[in-house]
């Protein structure tokens, strides 16, 4: 099996780089720009940046599957990290299974909120979900190729949740 370590950092500033000349061609050819818009597609922009990045550290790729590592039980793993930092009556081990419940429904959230204002299509809350959901699946399952990562059914319902 084959390991493989990449560089985030430097993909995140050619990324930042090619989005402002992109952005910067685009007002040029097509005259003055709704400021709002721009600003709001490029807050989504660094947010799924952002969002790439908690998600995918340590970025340590491998070749293939060494061993299938997922939870596909729906709420089970919720229930077991609520059952375990009860059992062990310690604040850090309560702020740890906060911080990956909430930070979860939270982290979703500026996507749930941005879409519906950039496209008036999408002003329907389950297409915004499907959305949200297919982002979260395709996050999970790029995940099963990282070394340190898991697909998780739980993220999925989590996600989608922030993102309504």
């Amino acid at each position: 099996m084959l390991y493989y370590r990449f560089d985030f950092e430097k993909l995140v500033q050619i990324l930042i780089i090619s989005w402002l000349v992109f952005r910067l061609l685009r007002a040029f050819l097509r005259g003055k720009p709704n400021l709002v818009r721009a600003a709001l597609i490029s807050s989504l922009f660094l947010f799924v940046i952002f969002l790439l990045y908690r998600t995918f550290e340590p970025f340590e790729f491998t070749s293939g599957w060494s061993s299938p590592k997922a939870n596909l039980k729906p709420v089970q793993g919720i229930l077991s990290m609520i059952e375990n930092a009860s059992k062990f009556d310690d604040d850090l081990t309560r702020r740890i299974v906060f911080i990956n419940i909430v930070g979860n429904i939270l982290l979703f959230s500026p996507l749930g909120m941005t879409l519906p204002l950039l496209e008036k299509r999408l002003n329907k809350g389950w297409l915004v979900v499907l959305l949200g959901l297919s982002f979260s699946l395709t996050i999970e399952i790029a995940q099963t190729f990282l070394v340190d990562r898991v697909f998780d059914v739980d993220d999925l319902i989590l996600n989608s949740f922030g993102t309504l």
